[in-house]
């Protein structure tokens, strides 16, 4: 139950190729992160956004502001468990408050009950402090969209503050959201792909409480690979049912898919 120290997060679009050099050029500098295993590198991420019937924080995120925010429950792999977060971006810098919840809690919060909430936020959790605040300001929040992908994440060995991770496999769903997220394998089910265009590049995050190490640079340049304003949030509204077909040709422009893949 935490509140993380704000980093810097810089996303590209990589094709397997364009990683295979960026990682080759790093070979035995990094370390896996705790939660993969040799045998199983990548993990299965399944988020439930929450926002408000107008989406509001959709258009925070389409007008740029300089700060905004979004909430999400989220579960790993197939576990019950899970947590809800608040994320926030000042100028350049992320936030974030991450909450631990046991499946009950987990459930009841996904399914409008703020209760588990409240509890902890009273009894002095600071996230869950954070969080109620959130929700007060802005009134009604629902589902509005899930997303899942498999997450492969590394560690800088010479400085644990530089985080990398791949996203593959990107997955969307706007039709019952509550059921589909609570669902036992929930991590195998077949949502609708985040992207329209077969065989669609990973998203590298390079994530760093400071400067991005030189070491990292010279193997972003070296690999080629595009850097974007990605947001999977947006993506997945995008090509889910959950916002009105109108309103999203609107907001399409904003949210270029990944473009052409340079070869390397």
């Amino acid at each position: 139950m935490s509140s993380l120290p704000p980093r810097y997060e810089l996303k590209y679009w990589a094709t397997e190729d364009q990683l295979a050099v960026f990682f080759g050029l790093l070979n035995g500098l990094w370390d896996r992160d705790p939660h993969a295993s040799p045998e199983c590198p990548a993990y299965t991420i399944t988020s439930l956004y929450l926002d408000t019937p107008r989406f509001d924080l959709f258009h925070e995120k389409v007008e740029g502001l300089k700060r905004r925010t979004k909430v999400r429950l989220r579960r790993y792999n197939d576990t019950r468990s899970g947590f809800l977060e608040l994320k926030g971006k000042r100028k350049r810098r992320i936030l974030k408050s991450r909450l631990a919840l046991d499946a009950e809690s987990l459930e009841a919060i996904a399914r409008g009950d703020l209760g588990p909430l409240s509890k902890l936020s009273q009894e002095g959790v600071p996230a869950a402090r954070v969080l109620l605040g959130e929700f007060e300001l802005r009134g009604e929040m629902i589902p509005s969209v899930i997303t899942r992908y498999d997450r492969e994440a590394l560690i800088l060995k010479d400085d644990v503050a530089v985080r990398l991770t791949v996203d593959r496999r990107l997955r969307a769903w706007g039709q019952d959201m509550v059921e589909t997220f609570l669902a036992e394998g929930v991590d195998q089910l077949p949502l609708t792909p985040m992207l329209a265009r077969e065989g669609s590049p990973a998203i590298l995050e390079v994530k760093s409480t400071g400067p991005v190490p030189p070491i990292v640079a010279s193997a972003l340049r070296q690999a080629r690979v595009s850097r974007r304003s990605i947001s999977k949030y947006c993506l997945s509204v995008l090509r889910s049912s959950s916002m009105s077909d109108p309103m999203k040709e609107r907001y399409r422009v904003f949210f270029p898919e990944a473009p052409e893949p340079h070869h390397v």
